[in-house]
């Protein structure tokens, strides 16, 4: 008969890729004013430089010709990631040159830094783009948040804003 079966969504779902767990797809709390309305025949496009969700029109029993943007920056993270460091471990006191792997370090351009994060706070510092694989960096002193701990460090470049992902240092005394 010509007429879609089955019911208009406005569902934001994410697939959850890369741990241990199978990959799956999950519902994302959306936050700000207004959501779409459901529909059907949709398009979507994803903006990489403004990391943004671009969504126009579709089928909602008429024709819709309205444009949303969804934010996915947080979600998405930067255009670059990480997966290693070495060594695993450093000292406390801090200038323990490391090494961090990852991929697309080359594709942004500006100052990097490495976020050295335990729950009672962060210290950022310089570090410096070797390869589109590899940046290194000098740990920071690291007494003034306890003795020894595991931390996280995330990379930055430029604007671009911290990876989602996370690689562990042990600080020792």
């Amino acid at each position: 008969s010509g007429s879609p079966m089955g019911q208009f969504a406005n569902d934001l779902l994410v697939m959850e890729t890369g741990s241990k767990q199978p990959d799956r797809w999950v519902k994302q709390e959306v936050i700000g004013e207004g959501m779409p309305s459901p529909r059907a025949d949709s398009e979507l496009t994803y903006d990489p430089l403004n990391a943004a969700l671009v969504l126009f029109g579709g089928w909602s029993s008429r024709w819709l010709g309205d444009l949303w943007i969804c934010r996915v920056k947080d979600v998405v993270g930067p255009p670059y990631s990480i997966h290693d460091i070495e060594p695993k471990i450093g000292a406390v006191t801090g200038n323990t040159l490391c090494t961090i792997r990852g991929m697309g370090f080359d594709n942004t351009k500006g100052d990097a830094g490495v976020a050295v994060c335990c729950p009672k706070g962060q210290i950022e510092v310089p570090a410096t783009v070797k390869s589109d694989t590899e940046m290194e960096f000098t740990t920071p002193d690291y007494t003034s948040f306890g003795e020894a701990q595991e931390v996280q460090c995330r990379t930055k470049i430029s604007s671009a804003g911290l990876t989602n992902t996370a690689v562990r240092l042990k600080m020792f005394e």
